[in-house]
């Protein structure tokens, strides 16, 4: 009865969750009402405002369902930065929270996730071409790189690789990635900058198809008003459904600066 309570407290006291707290109680299961309320109201703030109250431990685990709700819905809505914040928060694991303006996990060291990775950390799209793992044979440093191993010939069978980074709206980043490759393809590799909103691409660096260990790097702004970008390592250049590729591309030390 708690969700149906709150509603109509809000509704009688013109959406204030602080007068509604005075009538219903200052509680967990007031506040973790409230912030659903505000979800669906699209009243961000106050539902992160809501949702902080709640005591770290049970967000973590007794109100776990609305800490990824919101975090999801933050993200949905654009509000990036909200939802590291969150993210951050709730991870019991220190090498997996993250940064604003920073790669996470950006030299592999900590592994990868093949499915169900947080939108923060490298996700890997499903599928079963080209596969990929960590590479101890081939790095630019530390301990792994990322291997591709590609032996395909639809256009289809390519796994995006991409990560989730929060930002500061208007700055100017440097990404920098070191690459080594052996690949025969007609098709291009990059990796590349977007906007985590409308998509666009804010930079990119080209990936030759020949190479020893390189970096290549690229400078771009992130446009007022937006807080997110997403990286992530792309094919173009095939045409129509087949695009024969062989061979394979190594990543390692992937990261942003702040210029």
């Amino acid at each position: 009865l708690t969700g149906p309570a709150v509603a109509l407290a809000l509704q009688l006291f013109d959406g204030d969750p602080q007068q509604t707290r005075s009538v219903l109680g200052d509680d967990p299961a007031i506040d973790s009402a409230i912030s659903v309320a505000m979800l669906s109201q699209k009243r961000y703030g106050d539902a992160l405002q809501a949702w902080e109250r709640i005591t770290l431990d049970e967000r973590r685990l007794k109100y776990h369902d609305l800490s990824e709700t919101l975090i999801a819905t933050l993200n949905q809505a654009g509000h990036f930065r909200d939802a590291a914040a969150a993210t951050a928060a709730i991870s019991d694991d220190p090498s997996t929270r993250p940064v604003l303006g920073t790669v996470n996990n950006g030299s592999f060291e900590n592994g990868v996730k093949l499915r169900n990775a947080p939108a923060f950390e490298w996700q890997i799209a499903d599928g079963r071409e080209p596969q990929i793992g960590l590479s101890e044979g081939s790095k630019h440093s530390g301990r792994y790189g990322l291997m591709f191993t590609f032996n395909t010939f639809q256009t289809a069978d390519f796994r995006e690789l991409k990560q989730l980074i929060p930002v500061e709206p208007g700055a100017t980043y440097r990404l920098d990635i070191w690459f080594r490759a052996a690949l025969k393809t007609s098709s291009k590799f990059k990796f590349e900058a977007l906007d985590a909103t409308t998509q666009q691409v804010l930079g990119s660096v080209d990936i030759p198809l020949q190479s020893d260990w390189a970096n290549g790097n690229v400078a771009f702004t992130v446009p007022d008003g937006a807080d997110g970008v997403q990286l992530r390592l792309t094919r173009d250049g095939c045409i129509g459904v087949a695009c024969p590729t062989s061979g394979n591309l190594w990543l390692d030390d992937i990261s942003l600066s702040r210029k």
